[in-house]
């Protein structure tokens, strides 16, 4: 029993990971390339049909914990957070660091597409007469969908998100609605944090249930690894390297503005507003980064992120619960670019002069329309439908960027979550409560 539960650690979950990661890759490669046969070709297929159920096990399961955790692990974080009655300052400081990181990840996303212009020599039409005929009609039933739900103005945006703030919190818990679960929970932490000691006993029940919930999400990710092989394996099956090619240059402007934000914006901010390293910063992060590439769940990754802003960073269990459920329903900095740099794309593909108003439209509504993409794959594509629209970009021309969506959001997810875990180092510094001595790596005093 000793040995089964030493075999049970984050190390061995983390090389289970990688290598769920790595089968996947494979797998998918196998069948969407042929570069090992036709026979393991269809032994790869044959393999991947058979273990799909294991993606859909783990993100139910995910999926399943996600609102209850946020609703008590948000509501005992702002309790916490506001017994010494400065809960509105530091509710202010987290709301401007996710809009100003927000700002420069969009800013980021022009620089990048005015530089390198992407869009510039693309033959839109070549490619998609390349794509299989289930994945041309799988794209077109994607748009379509995309084109009935999204809203078609920032007004009728605007009512979405306050119908959905302003939504009853059961309803709310059982359609997954983080936005309104969010809310109704921080409205009633605020509302304990104000109860004196009458509220106290309340509070400590939601901090015993959000341990609780922990606890069982430690027992849920370890369905990480089968879960990761089956969704990589599908996806790269599904989408294949020659659906990519023709877009490379969109695609690795993408990445680098992902890169830029994860890799310099986010280190830097951490170095400048908390004096935390940010080499620790990077290492701290990397299971949570895992998570987040596997899943491209912003929402499903809270509880991994949770634990390991806590257990790595040195963050206090206060500030990890207000901010990291909070940011991953509007903290969304990798939405943000990616939806920047879509419509900036598209608009070079089909000649529309991206006048000075025109980029100024664009960073003010990919910013407001990632506040509203629900932390689950793909949401983005919603949401994108306002850019489109307010720069009077034809919705058709979004079944270019469906085609290279699915491994951009896996990548945009990381840098969502890590923007929340660095507003939580700095909220948690900021309160003096960080602990620097947490972790491998000495953090800079």
């Amino acid at each position: 029993m000793g040995g089964m539960m030493r075999f049970f650690t984050e190390r061995n979950l983390m090389y289970a990971l990688i290598a769920g990661i790595v089968v996947g890759v494979l797998l998918g490669l196998m069948v969407s390339t042929g570069f090992a046969g036709d026979f393991m070709a269809s032994v790869a297929r044959s393999i991947i049909d058979r273990i799909g159920i294991f993606g859909n096990l783990f993100l139910s399961s995910l999926k399943m914990i996600v609102t209850p955790l946020v609703l008590f692990s948000v509501t005992s974080g702002v309790a916490t957070l506001g017994r010494g009655g400065s809960i509105g300052r530091r509710f202010g400081f987290v709301i401007l660091y996710f809009l100003a990181t927000s700002f420069l990840a969009v800013l980021i996303a022009i620089f990048y597409c005015n530089i390198v212009g992407p869009g510039r020599g693309v033959d839109s039409a070549e490619l998609i007469e390349r794509l299989p005929a289930e994945e041309r009609e799988s794209a077109a039933r994607t748009q379509q969908g995309i084109a009935e739900k999204a809203p078609k103005t920032m007004a009728e945006f605007a009512d979405t998100q306050i119908r959905n703030v302003l939504m009853n919190p059961f309803k709310s818990l059982a359609e997954t609605n983080l936005v309104g679960v969010v809310a109704f929970a921080l409205m009633l932490g605020l509302a304990l944090a104000s109860g004196g000691e009458a509220a106290r006993p309340v509070i400590d029940f939601f901090a015993a249930m959000d341990n609780a919930l922990m606890r069982i999400v430690k027992v849920v990710l370890w369905l990480a690894p089968l879960g990761v092989l089956a969704l990589a394996s599908k996806m790269l099956a599904s989408l294949g390297l020659d659906v990519i090619r023709p877009l490379s240059a969109y695609f690795l402007t993408v990445i680098a503005g992902l890169a830029t934000q994860q890799f310099i914006v986010f280190p830097a901010v951490v170095w400048i507003f908390a004096r935390y390293n940010p080499w620790k910063l990077l290492m701290g992060l990397r299971e949570v980064m895992l998570f987040a590439v596997s899943t491209s769940s912003s929402a499903a990754t809270i509880p991994v992120t949770i634990r390991e802003v806590e257990s790595k960073l040195g963050v206090d269990a206060g500030s990890a619960n207000f901010v990291i459920p909070m940011g991953a329903t509007i903290n969304m900095n990798g939405t943000a670019l990616y939806e920047a740099a879509a419509a900036m794309f598209i608009a070079q593909l089909i000649g529309l002069e991206l006048t000075l108003t025109n980029q100024l439209i664009v960073f003010l509504t990919a910013t407001l329309a990632a506040i509203g993409a629900a932390g689950i794959p793909q949401a983005g594509l919603v949401t994108m439908v306002i850019i489109f629209n307010a720069l009077g970009i034809p919705l058709e021309w979004m079944a270019l960027i469906i085609v290279v969506d699915r491994p951009l959001d896996h990548l945009r997810t990381v840098v969502n979550v890590s923007g929340d875990a660095v507003g939580a180092v700095i909220l948690s510094h900021r309160q003096g409560l960080l602990r620097r001595d947490v972790g491998s790596h000495a953090a800079a005093p």
